[in-house]
């Protein structure tokens, strides 16, 4: 199964991916009918779960911090049961699963981050497998083309990955008369648990968690993703120093893979393990204290120089409705006055008024004349 980087504005859906996914799951829900109507077998579901630490142990320690990283040296029966028990995982090969890594980690959280949570929950869990990659080629990966197996693997990828994930089951089923029960579980419903596992790392610890090594990218430590990833939980660690063999650094972080490389390194299996030295850590974290630090002084200082311009403005607009409600109170005063000459004048004029009215309505005395005609 390819999985790809759609960064052209119109990246075509890969239909085989796409396809392959929706059948794993619904013969994954088969897989748990079959167990339990039809035939249950412990030597089945022990076969899954032995395939899920197998191939899970080949993803986080072999894939990633192996083949993408470089953490460590391995030898090559290492090497190879890595390469097989990748293959059962169908990632896709070492090759082209470093290779995408690889850019995810130079450009997180850009528009050429193949899994960029900026895209969305979904986008980085699951959904960027979905498309084709525009490019399709292997690039940064000089180192792994150099490799024989890994390129032996990455040529046979296709047949690798249905011999490790069904035929190899289905035949181990025969042997206690359940090949049916061994490669679904084993092939499906094992396959399954691994991928959301495996894919919560690029999506669930980008968006949820904690960032006391670095805040330059979205990368945040998960210790519940650490438990079903076999400590690849603590991805800012690992953003931040991702040569590291290590993700979980103190000894009560649930580092299974750490462990796992650890220990092979005492019987000769590998070697040169790396490890970030504890002064560059300090540092890093040091370095993260201060940016929140200044970060937080800087929302104080901003909180307060906030508080003190809501101050001004309250006092500003105290005074402006002090002004105003002085300037209303003298206006009212003023018309109030006005209208109190104005209505003294006008009842002085309808006093005057009246006064000429009853003038005007008074009688006058009668005017006597004589027989001569002269007034008298």
């Amino acid at each position: 199964m390819e999985a790809g980087t759609p960064t052209l504005p119109k990246a075509k859906i890969n239909w085989v991916n796409l396809l392959f996914i929706i059948s794993v799951h619904f013969l994954a829900v088969a897989a748990v009918v079959y167990m339990a109507a039809v035939q249950f077998s412990w030597w089945s579901l022990g076969l899954g779960l032995l395939w899920l630490a197998c191939s899970s142990i080949s993803i986080t320690g072999g894939y990633h911090r192996l083949f993408a990283h470089n953490a460590y040296k391995a030898s090559w029966p290492l090497r190879l049961f890595y390469l097989l028990f990748g293959a059962a995982g169908v990632q896709n090969s070492a090759l082209k699963w470093s290779a995408d890594h690889r850019v995810h980690h130079t450009k997180v959280d850009t528009v050429k981050d193949p899994y960029n949570i900026n895209r969305g929950f979904w986008w980085a869990h699951i959904v960027w497998i979905f498309y084709l990659d525009p490019d399709g080629k292997a690039t940064g990966v000089k180192d792994l083309q150099a490799d024989k197996l890994v390129m032996f693997q990455h040529k046979h990828y296709l047949a690798l990955a249905i011999l490790m994930g069904a035929v190899v089951p289905f035949s181990l089923g025969l042997i206690w008369g359940d090949p049916i029960g061994a490669m679904l579980i084993t092939g499906f419903l094992r396959l399954l648990v691994q991928w959301h596992a495996t894919f919560s790392v690029n999506s669930f610890t980008h968006i949820f968690g904690k960032q006391p090594f670095s805040v330059d990218n979205s990368a945040r430590d998960s210790f519940l993703t650490a438990l079903i990833t076999l400590g690849e939980g603590y991805h800012n660690y690992h953003h931040r120093f991702q040569t590291d063999y290590r993700n979980g650094i103190c000894w009560y972080h649930f580092d299974p893979t750490k462990w796992f490389v650890w220990s092979l390194s005492k019987v000769g299996l590998t070697r040169e393990l790396k490890r970030t030295a504890r002064e560059k850590i300090e540092r890093a974290r040091e370095s993260v204290r201060a940016q929140k630090t200044a970060a937080t002084t800087a929302l104080v200082e901003k909180s307060a120089n906030a508080a003190h311009v809501i101050a001004e403005r309250a006092d500003s607009a105290k005074q402006a409705i002090a002004e105003t409600a002085d300037s209303a109170k003298q206006a009212i005063a003023e018309t109030a006055d006005s209208a109190k000459q104005a209505f003294a004048e006008t009842a002085d004029s309808a006093n005057a008024l009246a006064q000429s009215v009853l003038e005007a309505g008074r009688p006058t005395a009668p005017v006597m004349v004589d027989e001569s005609g002269r007034r008298g």
